[in-house]
């Protein structure tokens, strides 16, 4: 019935309507996932905590790692936050999975540092502390990549005498 409509048309028309993308019943896309659950615990343990005040903080801590992922990972990476309880991260190769592996670590490393500066995380503190986590991420990469520098640099055998 719609066939017959169409053949209708002029070729020209019937080839463009040919070429449009039909409708796809569902899409599908490979990607490598990780992801990663703050416990409130922690916060609570390390620092002191109320249970109310670690839960809040928890969805915070959440939000500043999105953000600094977001500006260190490519644009194709894909991040979430779950039901504020879980941060789902879908990136396009094992080398980008691998790299969003070490930042995490990094972060996670110097997290307890920015904490310690802080009597509560809120809203208004979001932004200063993703600066300074970038820019522990920048010193660490900064260092790590001076000592492959150095670790890789052959030293120069000394020469014999000439006679």
């Amino acid at each position: 019935m719609w066939e017959d409509k169409i053949n209708q048309f002029p070729k020209d028309v019937q080839l463009k309507f040919s070429s449009t993308k039909k409708f796809e019943p569902f899409k599908n896309k490979n990607t490598y996932y990780s992801s990663y659950v703050i416990d409130p615990n922690w916060l609570i343990d390390e620092f002191g905590y109320t249970a109310t005040k670690a839960n809040n903080s928890t969805q915070i801590l959440y939000i500043v790692l999105r953000d600094v992922l977001e500006k260190n990972l490519s644009k194709e990476a894909d991040l979430n936050i779950r039901n504020g309880a879980i941060l789902e991260i879908h990136l396009q190769s094992e080398e980008e999975r691998n790299k969003c592996s070490k930042l995490v670590d990094i972060i996670f490393d110097s997290l307890p540092s920015e904490l310690n500066k802080y009597e509560h995380i809120g809203y208004d503190l979001k932004e200063q502390m993703v600066e300074t986590l970038e820019k522990s991420i920048e010193s660490y990469l900064f260092a790590e990549n001076l000592q492959n520098t150095l670790v890789n640099k052959v030293e120069s055998k000394p020469k014999g005498m000439k006679i």
